[in-house]
């Protein structure tokens, strides 16, 4: 569009003239209009370039708020699993991986083993020393309870108040015998005073242990019962102690009471 319109001959007749005009109107027009078109395709092209930009920016925005809703949602449904004091599982987080852990040893046929600890007159320590204090020996005997039990695949839980509970993957009876008793060793060894104790001057603890090979006939409520009839066992015969108990498909149950200072084994 950059040719010039030929001019017409000096001499040229009038009709000549007016073609030659129309030509020169017409070549005026075609190149307002070309200069139109082609403002119109640069700042299409720039409006282009700026949507990219803002739709490249936008996406980058996308997917950070898209990662900042994962960790967020990830951190509420870690929240959810744990207990606001002793950062263990929660109640509700236990039931799920039980539930989950007993289906996987009936497919595998391997013996699951619960352990019930409970805190030795737990009531009588938070009337003398305070709740903050309570609260304080929870945690305490949370993580000497974690830190025993070690293995990843195992699950320590806050079960309610001062109760906790252990689940023991692909773990023998005489297996949970020997961490129920560490973990009570562990916990005695803390040496946190307790005056108010009825058996011991220190913040001690009994644990109910059970393991059983899951069957299609048993749920893991059975196993669960078993363990917290043993616990009351270790406590009626003095507290500190570990206690076991064996099931049948009947439903009877046998328990037997470990001294605190001994190694536990099966009679």
């Amino acid at each position: 569009m950059n040719q010039k319109t030929p001019l017409p001959p000096p001499d040229a007749p009038r009709e000549v003239l007016t073609v030659f005009a129309h030509l020169a109107s017409l070549d005026t027009r075609l190149r307002t209009t070309y200069r139109k078109l082609r403002a119109s395709v640069q700042q299409g092209e720039k409006i282009r370039g700026e949507l990219i930009y803002v739709i490249a920016n936008r996406e980058k925005e996308i997917e950070q708020r898209t990662l900042e809703l994962r960790e967020a949602n990830e951190t509420l449904e870690q929240l959810s699993r744990e207990d606001s004091l002793t950062g263990l599982a929660n109640r509700r987080w236990f039931a799920q991986f039980l539930t989950r852990a007993w289906q996987g040893a009936l497919r595998e046929g391997q013996p699951v083993c619960i352990l019930i600890i409970d805190i030795d007159d737990f009531k009588a320590y938070n009337d003398h020393y305070g709740h903050q204090n309570g609260d304080r020996c929870l945690k305490l005997v949370a993580e000497a309870i974690q830190h025993t039990v070690g293995r990843a695949s195992d699950l320590v839980s806050r079960y309610g108040g001062e109760e906790f509970v252990v689940v023991l993957g692909n773990t023998p009876l005489e297996g949970g015998l020997k961490i129920a008793e560490q973990i009570r060793v562990a916990v005695e060894g803390l040496g946190i005073p307790h005056q108010s104790a009825k058996c011991h001057p220190c913040v001690t603890i009994s644990i109910g242990v059970t393991s059983a090979l899951p069957t299609r006939d048993t749920q893991p409520e059975t196993v669960l019962v078993a363990a917290d009839r043993a616990m009351y066992n270790a406590k009626n015969d003095g507290k500190n102690k570990v206690a076991y108990s064996t099931t049948a498909r009947t439903g009877t149950f046998q328990a037997l009471c470990l001294p605190g200072d001994a190694t536990p084994r099966l009679s």
